[in-house]
């Protein structure tokens, strides 16, 4: 009876070598099985393609003289330990730039003894540079992190820290496991996560249109572990895998705080010095409009007349329509001041100013031409339409009783009028005869109203 194998590990079944060169086949890579001094027993057709040697000739050939001495020293080596060990070694190394991955398995015969060992090599070059290129650049970008004065972070695609540098830890006073797998939305105000959510809804609106890869720079208030906000300034970009889905999220973080905190105060100065600007415009005008206003009637006074008036003219001239001047002059008003006193005058001055602006059209230019004169500059009306509002003016005036304290005043007006085209076709001009109108009504007795007569009109005398 024969004795059972000294080894305790129990022996597999023997494969037929047709079964054995059929699994060879199949594998992908290089397959060789090899005896314990390294002839080859079996091989598949990558192999004879892999070594450029004939099938025919692959077999019975020594492995190892296929490689320079230190190579086949090491694949020497390793084939040993496999046998001896009798369980599967694996490798990778690297060769003119090219690397492979080695499984080396020994094979039991049927005494449970190892006297082949079946190899398996695989090229990995592509997938070994990818990894070490991967490598590289996240070595490459923690170490860009690390030495920089920025604040650099990385998200997962749930927005949950997987990488802060020194720079964030030591801006906000978190330390780093305080902050690793958090969301970042958890380290912003209130104010700060709508703005965050908002750029979320900007980066989708940009994808929906087919905008990838998008840096989206804003600023939003983050929050330092004491609790105290500060403006940053993040400039956020994603990272996809190959089906275009995120799968993290960079970015890099700048206080702002102070820029943002100068900037609110500029703002408030420049808001400032806009509503005193807003002021001093408004300023400005009033105190405009108090040199071309009579301070006691409130009606225009000269100096807007003579600045006015010369620009309405040349406006009638132009369009083509006529143009009145009507002047007044309170009958007997140094008498009222004597007998009353001037304050008494002041309130006939304002009654009068009154008369005249009741029922006055958007156009018409009233002054007080000075002391108890007032001039009326009437565009767009003939000399018959200034006479008749002339005359409405004498008739309320006559009727009307002025009361300023115990006393009733009652006065009267007279007036002259001249107009355009009938009688002139300057200010100057104009001004005379309404002047000269304005005498003739006074010598003629007071409470009158004349005016320059046109060539084509008669003479007439109210």
């Amino acid at each position: 009876m024969s004795r059972p194998p000294v080894d305790s590990q129990p022996a597999p079944p023997r494969a037929t070598e047709v079964e054995l060169q059929a699994l060879v086949d199949a594998t992908p890579g290089v397959s060789l099985l090899i005896d314990l001094e390294g002839k080859i027993v079996c091989a598949n057709i990558q192999s004879a393609t892999h070594f450029g040697i004939e099938m025919d000739r692959l077999i019975g050939t020594d492995v190892y003289s296929l490689f320079d001495e230190a190579t086949a020293a090491g694949r020497r080596a390793i084939s040993r330990k496999a046998a001896l060990q009798r369980k599967p070694v694996v490798l990778e190394d690297e060769r003119n730039g090219m690397y492979f991955r080695h499984s080396l398995v020994p094979a039991f015969d049927p005494d449970g003894i190892v006297r082949r060992v079946a190899v398996f090599a695989e090229n990995i070059t592509e997938r070994k540079k990818a990894e070490m290129a991967l490598q590289a650049s996240e070595e490459q970008y923690r170490f860009l992190a690390e030495n920089t004065a920025d604040t650099v972070w990385r998200l997962d695609n749930r927005m949950c820290f997987t990488f802060v540098n020194g720079a964030y830890t030591e801006s906000t006073g978190f330390s780093r496991d305080e902050i690793m797998g958090r969301s970042v939305m958890e380290f912003f105000t209130p104010e700060g996560r709508e703005i965050v959510a908002n750029m979320m809804r900007i980066r989708k609106a940009n994808e929906a249109a087919g905008v990838t890869n998008a840096s989206l720079r804003f600023e939003v208030p983050h929050i330092r572990k004491s609790g105290d906000p500060f403006w940053v300034e993040i400039n956020s970009n994603p990272i996809y895998d190959a089906s275009g889905a995120i799968v993290a999220f960079n970015g890099i973080m700048r206080d702002v705080h102070e820029r943002k905190q100068y900037q609110k105060k500029l703002e408030d100065t420049n808001q400032q010095l806009q509503e005193q600007l807003q002021e001093n415009v408004a300023l400005h005008a009033m105190l405009t409009e108090q040199t071309l206003r009579d301070p006691l009637t409130g009606l225009h006074n000269r100096r807007y007349l003579e600045e006015t008036l010369p620009r309405e003219l040349s406006r009638a001239k132009r369009v083509g329509y006529p143009m009145a001047l009507v002047m007044v002059d309170l009958d007997h008003f140094k008498r009222v001041n004597d007998t009353y006193g001037h304050p008494t005058g002041d309130a006939v001055l304002k009654a009068m100013a009154s008369i005249l602006l009741h029922g006055a059209r958007e156009g018409d230019i009233i002054c007080r031409y000075g002391g108890e004169e007032f001039l009326v500059a009437l565009p767009n009306m003939t000399i018959e339409n200034a006479l008749a509002r002339a005359k409405a003016w004498q008739s309320t005036l006559s009727t009307t009783s002025i009361k300023h304290g115990a006393f009733n005043i009652q006065t009267t007006l007279s007036a002259g009028i001249s107009a355009f085209p009938n009688n002139g076709a300057d200010v100057d001009t104009l001004l005379r005869l309404a002047d000269d109108a304005l005498y003739r009504a006074k010598e003629n007795g007071r409470n009158r109203v004349e005016f320059e007569v046109a060539t084509t009109l008669p003479a007439q005398r109210c």
